[in-house]
């Protein structure tokens, strides 16, 4: 079954190969959003994922035009081989519903993240 899958969906390694890639889609499809990624450099030539940062456009254009000034920080836990956290950005809007302004992707729960 493992193996099936890994067939159908890919590594998660390659996947991870793959996030320059879909940030530069993003940047085409959304001009003005901000997106980063930073990664560390191995010895042996491979790049080490460290966090991912996105924010588009439109989200913080929703948040000034629609969102009570207030913004939040979740966060979970990634329960996988490679662990790290998904934190989000969150703002309140007029209907007390959360919206979604930022999502990062860290390593480590740090001070640098």
């Amino acid at each position: 079954m493992k193996k099936a899958r890994k067939n159908i969906e890919g590594s998660k390694r390659e996947h991870y190969a793959e996030l320059r890639d879909y940030l530069n889609q993003l940047l085409l499809a959304n001009l003005i959003s901000n997106v980063h990624l930073d990664t560390t450099q191995m010895p042996d030539s491979l790049s080490l994922f460290k966090r991912i940062y996105i924010s588009f456009k439109s989200c913080k254009k929703g948040f000034v035009q629609g969102c009570i000034q207030f913004i939040g920080l979740d966060g979970t836990f990634l329960k996988d081989f490679y662990g790290g956290q998904l934190l989000t950005r969150i703002g309140q809007d007029v209907n007390n519903q959360n919206f979604s302004i930022a999502y990062v992707v860290v390593d480590l729960d740090t001070r640098d993240n």
